[in-house]
């Protein structure tokens, strides 16, 4: 196809690619219609508006190309898979929550494959891909709907490359890469891109074309770990100046140390590269070097000052840009906070209640509000911050005592008179402030630390480090990334032979291991990081953290412990579970987990809000509208009125699933934190006096939806039943996995322990998907209770610690849908309930079934 004259392109997706790539070409006489999910983006186009308000102006509106006809948009895809639409450009995401995402690549391919009647079909990628999807989605998914390559159907691809932020650039002036799969496809792409690009480039085919955007996103996301990197190596040196003059070669580009990598495609190159086959330990081992460098970097900051109040300026990760996805100034912001700051946050895209939302931070006004702070950082190059005069900085820094420039937009107009100004990488930033301690300081003392403690004690702290089933991870180790076992294994041989043999690398590998372990945490909450330094900052942390709150609450005796600013790693490492056990008397513990990165960070709420509390109404009149005739305790006695319902359930159905349910739904459709799904994942009876021998069929996964809940409104997310299966195939193994660990060879009758680090009431938080089971489940956010029933037969009480999991999800990916902290008392409420009639049940030698409904 040579010649687009009277087709209508059909574009996927109606995000700054799509409404671009359409608007161009409707500029030159080509009928485009958009497709998109969003109902409200659909109508501002066709009103001939702007369709989104995140993103700088662009250099034309479109409008009059929409008065024309020329330029369209749907929210019903259907209205694409006419004979009348053979050309198909899917400039569709496919990233979600900060991780690669193919799901909508796929469901979006599947459609077209199944339902489109044009043929042949003309598929065009201009997202950013893995050029491994176009062989392992795209074609495989064709040939699976019966399609032939070169006869039904034709691939090409022309990733976009980003030039909203390139002053002079355009879509026309920047060089357009295609490829194809076959002649006729890149005949296509001729024909589609040359009215619209002054040069067109064309690679061998559609999968060199995807790899050409992942380098170019690949080179730049090295570049700045390298500057970093230069910066941490060189701390008596003005990194910064010397990166700036380096890149007035030309052939070299200049990059800046600065406190992290934000926006949708740098730092996810190094992901979209390992996809191909035999990369996959490149993600991991890049993964860890980041995550070292720019905790070195935040580390660095924070060693300039104890500031009381910060004002931190800019959230977006680029000028102009309403994008905050992975923003540094996020994880900034909670890590200050945590060291009891007052943190306050502006950004002039974003308002106060979306600034609350997103950081947790105050919002700050700017200017003015800079005289509050006695620290400020810039991050982000707003416009508003580049205006602003040396003489009006003087004025509203008067009281500030270090400003930190990020990307050294300041540098030369703070008043020398005023604030220390400390650019990122430039003169005394690493020098005044190296994480910890500089190599080689205090080697020896813990050299002959560890030599004096008894082996076993350091082994047993290493392996409640390394123990647990958490295979997703790996650390450095010796230059490259380590499985955990692996990790594990090379600590064995080590503690074999004498401290005094071991290198500086494996002593401090050693140490940091250990401290984890004798403080009770995980490597998740230290950064998934074996750094000494790094797990020495973060436990510091966790134990200012802690004194903060008893503070908070009068409790004097925890303030009698070591500082972690003036006492070794390891007395704050030994002190730390001490404050944790007064904690929980005050507090309780809510751990959140980030499926992107896989840390963790504790929340605390105050013990008084999880009270026990009635049975809301509209729920207890259920549970006794279910059996007329039957006296029941009163609503205000729950615990008596949840046993006796459930007795009167096994007398006349003979499990009580019907009662479950009703909870689960009631708790789903609770407005105090409404949710899509419910899931209770519990022993079903079997074996119930031996858990630690429980295989995947002795327990039984519970979904309950809402009816509001739209499964196909969200990308990737299954249907009803694709949801329960997927809840039950991973759950159930996961379940046996860690019963079977937690009993032992020869114990098998053993209870399997709670995690200790989990608080009393077990309570944690998912924030965004895990894995892909997470994501055809719709479980992106999702707040879960792993609760310990005790059964009390005849004969004995059998305790079951850690293996009955209540949780209620969210698909949604908006700030929004995100849960808070005050949904958490009735949502553990829920939880109680249920506790009590799985017990009941249990106890009565109810065997419950494997699944609620049918799959």
């Amino acid at each position: 196809m040579d010649d687009l004259t009277g087709v209508e392109v059909a574009v996927w997706g109606l995000g700054l690619i799509g409404y671009s790539l359409g608007g161009e070409l409707a500029r030159v006489g080509q009928r485009c219609l958009i497709a998109d999910i969003d109902t409200e983006r659909v109508a501002r186009l066709n009103a001939g508006e702007l369709p989104f308000q995140h993103l700088p102006e662009l250099p034309h509106s479109y409008r009059e190309e929409v008065r024309a006809g020329l330029l369209r948009a749907t929210s019903e895809p259907a209205e694409l898979l006419g004979a009348d639409h053979p050309v198909h450009v899917l400039c569709i995401p496919t990233e979600r929550a900060g991780q690669i995402d193919d799901s909508v690549l796929r469901a979006v391919v599947g459609r077209i494959a199944t339902e489109s009647a044009a043929r042949p079909l003309h598929l065009v990628i201009e997202s950013t891909i893995a050029p491994g999807w176009i062989d392992s989605i795209v074609h495989r998914t064709m040939a699976g709907a019966g399609l032939r390559h070169g006869t039904d159907y034709h691939v090409g691809a022309s990733p976009r490359r980003d030039w909203l932020t390139a002053p002079g650039h355009t879509m026309a002036s920047l060089p357009k890469i295609i490829g194809a799969d076959s002649p006729a496809g890149l005949q296509l792409l001729r024909a589609l891109y040359s009215p619209i690009c002054t040069e067109v480039l064309e690679a061998p085919d559609a999968r060199h074309a995807s790899l050409v955007k992942v380098v170019e996103n690949y080179y730049r996301y090295r570049g700045i770990l390298l500057a970093n990197e230069l910066g941490s190596a060189l701390p008596d040196y003005d990194v910064a100046s010397v990166l700036r003059l380096a890149g007035t070669k030309w052939n070299m580009p200049e990059y800046h140390p600065s406190l992290g990598i934000g926006g949708y495609c740098v730092p996810l190159a190094k992901d979209y590269l390992a996809a191909e086959n035999g990369l996959e330990p490149l993600a991991a081992e890049l993964h860890a070097a980041e995550e070292k460098l720019f905790t070195d970097t935040r580390n660095a900051l924070r060693a300039h000052g104890s500031f009381r109040t910060v004002g931190v300026l800019g959230l977006a990760y680029a000028p102009g840009m309403k994008v905050h996805t992975r923003s540094p100034t996020v994880r900034l912001a909670h890590e200050l906070a945590g060291q009891g700051a007052r943190v306050l946050v502006h950004d002039p895209l974003y308002s106060d209640e979306e600034i609350e939302s997103i950081t947790g931070a105050q919002p700050l006004r700017f200017p003015d509000g800079l005289s509050d702070c006695d620290g400020v950082v810039l991050m982000t190059g707003h416009q508003e911050y580049l205006d602003i005069t040396p003489a009006e900085l003087s004025v509203h820094l008067g009281t500030a005592e270090c400003v930190v420039d990020n990307l050294g937009l300041w540098r030369g107009r703070v008043p020398a008179s005023g604030p220390q100004y400390l650019e990122v990488g430039g003169p005394g930033f690493y020098a005044g402030g190296r994480p910890g301690r500089a190599p080689g300081q205090g080697i020896d003392r813990d050299r002959e630390f560890l030599a004096a403690l008894p082996v076993e004690q350091v082994a047993a702290a290493v392996r409640r480090v390394t123990s647990l089933d958490r295979r997703h991870l790996t650390l450095e180790l010796a230059g490259a990334a380590r499985t955990i076992p692996q990790v594990a294994d090379h600590v064995a041989e080590l503690l074999g032979r004498r401290v005094e043999s071991w290198s500086t690398a494996d002593l401090r590998l050693v140490c940091a291991l250990y401290a984890v372990g004798r403080a009770g945490v995980r490597l998740e909450q230290v950064g998934v990081s074996a750094e000494l330094e790094v797990v020495t900052a973060r436990l510091g942390e966790l134990h200012a953290d802690y004194l903060a709150a008893l503070a908070r609450v009068g409790d004097s005796a925890g303030q009698t412990g070591p500082g972690a600013a003036d006492h070794p790693w390891w007395e704050v490492a030994d002190a730390l579970p001490a404050l944790r056990d007064r904690i929980d008397r005050h507090y309780s513990r809510i751990l959140e987990i980030d499926g992107q990165s896989y840390h963790r960070r504790e929340l605390l709420l105050p013990a008084e809000e999880f009270a026990a509390g009635a049975l809301p109404e509209g729920l207890a009149k259920e549970l006794t509208d279910r059996h007329p005739g039957t006296v029941l305790p009163p609503a205000t006695e729950v615990s008596a009125l949840l046993r006796a319902a459930t007795l009167a359930e096994l007398d006349r159905h003979g499990h009580p699933m019907g009662l479950l349910e009703t909870i689960m739904a009631a708790a789903v459709a609770d407005p105090r934190h409404p949710s899509d799904h419910a899931t209770l994942m519990c022993p079903r009876g079997t074996r119930i006096d031996r858990p630690g021998t429980f295989e995947k069929d002795d327990f039984g996964i519970y979904v309950v939806f809402n009816p509001a809940f739209r499964p196909s409104q969200y990308p990737g997310v299954g249907d009803l039943r694709s949801i329960r299966k997927a809840m039950y195939a991973h759950h159930a193994a996961k379940k046996a996995r860690v019963a079977k660990k937690a009993g032992g060879a020869g114990e098998h009758g053993a209870p399997p322990a709670a995690p200790e680090d989990l608080g009393a009431r077990g309570l944690y938080v998912n924030e965004h998907a895990h894995h892909r089971g997470h994501v055809v489940a719709g479980v992106t956010t999702a707040l879960r209770s792993l609760m310990d029933i005790d059964v009390a037969t005849p004969d004995a009480v059998t305790e079951v610690r850690g293996l009955t999991d209540w949780r209620l999800s969210r698909a949604g990916t908006r700030t929004e849908d995100r849960y808070r902290l005050h949904e958490y008392p009735s949502f553990h409420a829920y939880g109680r309930w249920i506790k009590v009639v799985v017990e009941t049940a249990l106890g009565a030698g109810c065997v419950l079934p494997a699944m609620l409904g049918e799959w």
